[in-house]
C-alpha cells in the first residue's frame, strides 16, 4: 500500500470517527517546516503526551506562533510549572488549540494579561471564558522555555471544544515526513495469576531481521504460567531528526487472530490517568522503562483499546504452543513486527511472595483503622486487586510529631487517591507549623497540613514513607542577578527555596516591592528562580527592593536592599 492511500485510509478513518473534521481549515501554528520532538500518545514520566512539541528555527533568534484558524482566545493560563505561559484558542469548527510553553505573549495580549496581573497582584493566572478574537495567521506568542518544559519548543493541541477530548494533530493534515518504521527494543512476558499479579516474569533482547521484522534468540519461549501478558518497549522515528517518539498503533495476533489493540487517535478526560495502568508501572518504578502493555487490567476502562476484556491475556494449555505477533505502526502506515511462540512449561517454578497485610479488591471500599493512622480507600483507588502493606516504621528524623507510617502496593499504580490521616503525638507550640511529609530517598515532600480531630489529613497517590513534621525553618532568598548599581541590567533575578520540596498543592507564595509598589516577578519553579524585568516607568536613581517568601505552613522569610538604576 502506498503512502498516499494509506494517509487517505487513515483520513477515511478520521471523518467518520471526528466528522467536524470536514471543516478543518488549520495552518501550521510556526512558520518554518514542522519537526517534532514530541508526539500525540508518547509515554511521558506520567502522562500520555497530548499533542505535538515542535521544534525551534536554528535560524532564527525567535519563532514566532501562529493561530491555526480563526476563533477567540477562551483561556490564557500562566503557571511556574505544567505548560508555563499557555492559551486556548476556540475555533467555529467546533475545536480548540492550545498553544504551551510560551516566552511571551503577542503585545496585545501582553497588555491584557500585565493589567490583570498588576491589578491581582499576581504571576500566575487562570482565567477562562474570555473572547478576544484572533485572525488565522496572527502571532499569539513567541515559542519559549516557560512551566516544566525542558528546552525550547511549542507544545501544541487540538481538543473538541465541549468535550475536551484531546485529538491526534496528525488528523488534520500536518505534513511531517515520515517513512521509518517504528523500533521495537525489548519483549518482557509476565506470568498472572487471575488477580493480574506479576508471578514470574522474563525479558528478551529483540533483533532486527530486516528494516521492520524482529525476532528473539530461540524463537520459542516456555512459560510456567497459564495466564500470560505481553509488553514491549517500542518507539517511532521521523524523517527529520533522531528523536524518539511515540508509536500511533500497537496490536497483538494470538495465532494471526486479533487480540489486543491500542490507538493513540484521541485522549479523553477520563482516560488521562490511565497511564499507569497501561505500562507496567513496576518496572518505571524499578528502572525507567516505560513499557506498552498488550493487555487491559480490570481496572482500566481506556477507550483506545479494542480487546476482549473478559479474556485479556494469553492462556497457555500443555504441549500446545501458541504464535504471537507484535505489529507496531505509526500513522503514516510504517509497520514493524515482532514474531515469537510461547509455551506452558511445568517444570518452571513460580514464585510469588508479595509483603502485605491487608487485601484490597477492585469495586469495594475499605477502611484501614489502627491506633496511629487511619487510611481510607475508594472503591476505584486502584486498576485491580492489590496487596497492601501498611505498616508503622522508626525513622530517626528530627522534628517528627506521629509515627512514620509506610505504604506499600507492591509497586502497583494508583488511580485515584486515597486518605491518610495520621495521629499526632505530642501538642506543643509547634501545632501551627506542623505538616504531613512524604520521606522520599531523603528528600522531603509537603503534602499538607490539614488538622482534624488530633489527625494530619491528606490525599496521597503514591507508595511511600508518611510522617507528621514540624516545619519551622524559613525559605530561602539568594540573589542571583542583583548588585546595588542595576543601571546597565534591564531584569534581576533571586532564587528562592525551602527545606521541603514545595508542590503545586503546597507551593511557595512570593511578593516583590520596589519604593512600597507591588512589581511583577515572574516565577521559573524547575530552575528555582524569580525574574524581575524592570518596567520603563521607572524613574533613574535609588530604589527601595523588599522581597517576601512564605511557604505553606507560613513560616515568610524577607529581603530587603537598595539598588541605583
Amino acid at each position: 500500500m502506498t503512502l498516499n492511500l494509506i494517509k487517505w485510509r487513515f483520513a477515511i478513518i478520521a471523518l467518520f470517527t471526528f466528522p467536524k473534521l470536514v471543516f478543518s481549515q488549520f495552518i501550521s501554528p510556526v512558520e518554518h517546516n514542522i519537526s517534532l520532538t514530541g508526539n500525540f500518545g508518547e509515554l511521558r514520566n506520567n502522562h500520555f503526551h497530548e499533542g505535538f512539541d515542535i521544534r525551534k528555527n536554528h535560524n532564527q533568534n525567535e519563532n514566532k506562533i501562529l493561530a491555526v484558524m480563526d476563533g477567540v482566545v477562551s483561556r490564557i493560563k500562566i503557571s511556574p510549572d505544567g505548560y508555563g505561559k499557555m492559551l486556548i484558542i476556540d475555533h467555529p469548527n467546533g475545536y480548540s488549540t492550545l498553544y504551551g510553553h510560551l516566552k511571551r505573549y503577542s503585545p496585545e495580549l501582553e497588555e491584557f494579561i500585565k493589567s490583570y496581573q498588576y491589578a491581582n497582584h499576581t504571576f500566575e493566572m487562570d482565567v477562562e471564558n474570555l473572547n478576544i478574537p484572533i485572525k488565522q495567521g496572527s502571532e499569539v506568542g513567541i515559542m519559549g522555555n516557560t512551566g516544566a518544559s525542558r528546552g525550547e519548543h511549542l507544545h501544541f493541541e487540538i481538543l473538541d471544544t465541549k468535550t475536551k477530548t484531546k485529538i491526534n494533530p496528525e488528523f488534520f493534515n500536518y505534513d511531517i515526513e515520515d517513512t521509518k518504521p517504528p523500533v521495537f527494543e525489548k519483549l518482557r512476558l509476565v506470568g498472572l495469576d487471575y488477580e493480574f499479579n506479576t508471578m514470574n516474569s522474563k525479558d528478551f533482547n529483540v533483533y532486527r531481521k530486516n528494516s521492520n521484522t524482529y525476532y528473539i534468540s530461540g524463537d520459542t519461549i516456555k512459560m510456567g504460567n497459564v495466564n500470560i501478558g505481553t509488553e514491549v518497549l517500542v518507539y517511532d522515528l521521523m524523517n527529520a531528526n533522531t528523536f524518539h517518539v511515540g508509536i500511533f498503533k500497537l496490536t497483538l495476533f494470538e495465532n494471526q487472530k486479533q487480540k489486543f489493540t491500542i490507538t493513540f487517535d484521541s485522549i479523553s478526560r477520563a482516560n488521562f490517568y490511565n497511564y499507569k495502568s497501561h505500562i507496567d508501572y513496576s518496572q518505571y518504578l524499578i528502572n525507567g522503562q516505560k513499557y506498552h502493555r498488550a493487555f487491559a487490567l480490570p481496572g482500566d476502562k481506556m477507550a483506545n483499546y479494542d480487546c476482549d476484556r473478559s479474556s485479556p491475556y494469553i492462556t497457555l494449555d500443555y504441549d500446545v504452543p501458541k504464535d504471537i505477533e507484535l505489529v507496531a505502526e505509526d500513522y503514516n502506515g510504517n509497520k514493524s513486527s515482532l514474531k515469537f511462540v510461547v509455551v506452558l512449561d511445568e517444570n518452571i517454578d513460580i514464585p510469588y511472595k508479595p509483603s502485605y497485610n491487608y487485601h484490597v479488591t477492585l469495586g469495594d471500599k475499605c477502611e484501614i483503622d489502627d491506633e496511629d493512622f487511619d487510611i481510607k480507600i475508594d472503591s476505584n483507588a486502584f486498576f485491580k486487586n492489590v496487596y497492601l502493606l501498611a505498616e508503622k516504621i522508626d525513622t530517626n528524623l528530627a522534628n517528627v510529631y506521629s509515627k512514620a507510617v509506610e505504604i506499600y502496593t507492591n509497586k502497583e499504580a494508583f488511580q485515584n487517591s486515597i486518605e491518610v490521616a495520621i495521629k499526632v503525638d505530642k501538642i506543643d507550640e509547634n501545632i501551627n507549623n506542623l505538616c504531613i511529609v512524604r520521606i522520599d530517598n531523603g528528600q522531603r515532600k509537603i503534602l499538607g497540613d490539614n488538622f482534624e480531630d488530633g489527625f494530619m489529613k491528606v490525599n496521597v497517590s503514591e507508595e511511600g514513607i508518611y510522617v507528621v513534621m514540624a516545619d519551622d525553618t524559613k525559605p530561602v532568598i539568594k540573589p542571583i542577578r542583583y548588585s546595588a548599581n542595576m543601571k546597565k541590567y534591564s531584569y534581576m533575578s533571586f532564587k528562592i527555596d525551602d527545606n521541603f520540596s514545595p508542590n503545586s498543592n503546597c507551593p511557595l507564595k512570593y511578593n516583590g516591592y520596589i519604593d512600597d509598589e507591588w512589581v511583577l516577578f515572574e516565577y521559573d519553579k524547575k530552575n528555582k528562580l524569580i525574574t524581575h524585568y524592570f518596567e520603563k516607568t521607572l524613574s533613574a536613581g535609588k530604589h527601595n527592593l523588599k522581597i517576601v517568601v512564605e511557604d505553606s505552613i507560613g513560616n515568610t522569610k524577607m529581603y530587603n536592599s537598595s539598588f541605583v538604576r
